[in-house]
């Protein structure tokens, strides 16, 4: 028989939210009995409600247990449930999963590989390595990113009743996920919770980021709501946490203070039609007071990779397909900021092909681009700036404006002839493979130099 030890904790996070009707995902029917190891503070109910998402059949369990006093547990106990209650338990559906990730079932002490769709009961912990994700989702159709090095337990999922109520709770020490709950489901509030040991937090809207750090033993969260409001409470204080406002807490720290959350980054310098090869980057200008960015790649809704770094730059070096680029600024709190969300279209190189020749002439303030004998379909993108600058120790155009060159044989480009106009080019092979730029070439110098 399996044994499960639960934890207490000491945050919760929790949304209120009023629904239509849905169903209670129900479980497999259990082989046999459950034995939970009760922790310090535990009692029946709270038993019964984390591992069976009901706790009204808590006198057949303190009889089936022989127990005098069901809210006078001892740490170390073991509390027997039937097997025939646990039948409707409660679990969140796998919808993705990449890199390290696995699950721990109840009493098992090795994780387990994970499969899509399948179903992680209450009592049970999901768990992502350096570069893993798990996106879970629940009864009323709400959603939990789990990011990498976390490690959440599902405690509760009580949905039984449509014309009810519906609670979810997680608990983590440690991890890092992106929630967005949605109402679908229920007639009456539903409460979707996130302990940590550090606070608690009653959120009044539907998506927020939740970071649990621990540091040579310290706890410390940080929270920011890009939607609806927080109530954060700790031991010293209570605080409303407003849309587009952030808070960091631990031990030894107050959550008092307010901080705003850093605007979306302004996506520049994309390839016309967002076009991208291993040669170009997705750029966006400095946000003031970001220490970092975030940045989130994904592909057919399923999550593909995620980095921060310092620059304001990032590559897409993904094999041909459509791209969700998210692209977030970090503070020096590591408060996260608003998503610049930017659908890019990569492609691959022709490492062997080299462009054919275009004929292109500066005449005052008009760029002709012929094609000369080639295919009138033949098919390029060009690329036109005043300035070059040299990133990682490869010049490339600056602010630049990017053409498709279609089907025909003659273009006229308007520039401004009164600064240096440089210009690069690729061809178009297919809707996937391009080649690789021209060597940027500097047309003329403006009379303004």
């Amino acid at each position: 028989m399996a044994v499960e030890k639960l934890k207490l904790s000491g945050i919760v996070l929790a949304l209120l939210l009023c629904t239509a009707h849905s169903s209670l995902a129900v479980a497999d029917r259990p082989k046999e009995d459950l034995r939970v190891e009760v922790s310090d503070g535990d009692n029946l109910i709270g038993i019964l409600t984390r591992v069976t998402g009901s706790s009204r059949r808590w006198q057949e369990v303190a009889l089936y247990n022989n127990l005098a006093d069901p809210d006078a547990l001892k740490p170390g106990q073991i509390i027997v449930i039937p097997r025939s209650m646990l039948t409707r338990r409660g679990y969140a559906t796998v919808d993705y999963f990449n890199g390290e990730a696995g699950y721990l079932p109840i009493g098992a002490t090795q994780m387990r590989p994970l499969e899509r769709g399948q179903q992680i009961f209450t009592g049970e912990t999901v768990r992502t390595g350096e570069n893993g994700f798990i996106s879970l989702s629940f009864t009323s159709e709400s959603v939990v990113n789990i990011q990498p090095q976390s490690d959440f337990r599902i405690d509760v999922i009580n949905c039984e009743d449509p014309a009810g109520s519906c609670e979810i709770t997680l608990w983590a020490e440690e991890g890092d996920a992106a929630v967005k709950v949605d109402n679908k489901g229920f007639d009456g509030a539903t409460r979707f919770i996130i302990k940590t040991p550090y606070a608690s937090a009653v959120v009044r809207g539907t998506e927020y980021d939740i970071t649990i750090s621990k540091v040579d033993g310290v706890v410390a969260n940080t929270l920011g709501v890009t939607e609806g409001e927080v109530v954060i409470t700790t031991d010293e204080l209570e605080r409303s946490v407003p849309l587009g406002k952030g808070v960091v807490g631990g031990q030894g720290q107050s959550v008092s203070r307010l901080f705003d959350l850093l605007d979306p980054p302004i996506v520049t310098n994309l390839p016309h039609y967002a076009r991208v090869s291993p040669e170009d980057r997705v750029e966006w200008l400095e946000l003031q007071d970001a220490a970092g960015y975030e940045i989130s790649i994904s592909g057919s809704g399923e999550a593909l990779g995620k980095t921060q770094i310092a620059r304001t730059y990032s590559t897409v070096d993904y094999p041909a397909g459509e791209y969700l680029v998210a692209i977030r600024g970090v503070d020096q709190y590591g408060l996260r900021g608003y998503r610049a969300n930017q659908r890019v279209t990569a492609v691959d190189l022709a490492e062997d092909l080299v462009a054919a020749e275009l004929a292109i002439d500066l005449s005052l303030d008009v760029l002709r681009v012929e094609k000369g004998p080639l295919d009138a379909a033949t098919q390029f993108e060009l690329q036109v700036s005043d300035r070059v600058v040299n990133i990682d120790g490869q010049d490339t155009l600056a602010d630049y404006r990017s053409y498709d060159i279609g089907a025909g044989t003659a273009f006229n480009i308007l520039v401004d002839n009164s600064r240096d106009v440089f210009v690069r080019y690729r061809q178009i092979v297919d809707a996937t493979l391009v080649s690789r730029y021209t060597p940027i070439e500097l047309l003329a110098t403006g009379r303004d130099q």
